[in-house]
């Protein structure tokens, strides 16, 4: 009897180590890929001199209020289509927009409000920081230039 309750307690073991050991592969698997995209920009907080995405505002999502005490700050998101082009990365994003995110008119050098960024709006924008590589892709943008 004492030997097939070691029997038993071994075999609960081995599975619980297999379980475990499984969850570590998919986490380790789900994490960032080796050789992946940089993140945009020289790290000098410029953006590049190419942007990430150039097209139209086919989307605006303003947030809901943050609760009481919590600090997000995020402006809204667009979401931009374009044509992958020589000079851009990527063809859609959804693009966060922060408070220090730089938005102005190419036309004028004027800056504008995220109200300012409506459906139909041609743009270019430069991401900062990690890219998340799902379709379309989403970052957030240091700057948004107006080409309308």
């Amino acid at each position: 009897m004492r030997i097939k309750g070691l029997v038993r307690v071994m075999a609960v073991r081995a599975a619980v180590f297999v379980v475990l050991a499984s969850l570590a592969l998919s986490f380790l698997a789900c994490g960032p890929r080796p050789g992946g995209n940089p993140p945009s920009g020289d790290g000098d907080g410029k953006p590049p001199s190419s942007p990430d995405i150039r097209g139209y505002v086919t989307q605006v999502a303003v947030p809901m209020p943050p609760p009481p005490g919590a600090s997000d700050t995020m402006v809204g998101k667009v979401l931009v289509e374009g044509e992958l082009e020589e000079d851009t990365r990527y063809d859609r994003a959804w693009v966060t927009v922060m408070p220090e995110t730089r938005i102005y008119r190419v036309s004028d050098g004027s800056g504008v409000y995220f109200n300012d960024l409506e459906k139909g709006v041609k743009v270019e924008v430069f991401f900062t920081g990690p890219v998340m590589e799902s379709y379309p892709v989403q970052a957030t943008a240091s700057e948004i230039r107006i080409l309308d």
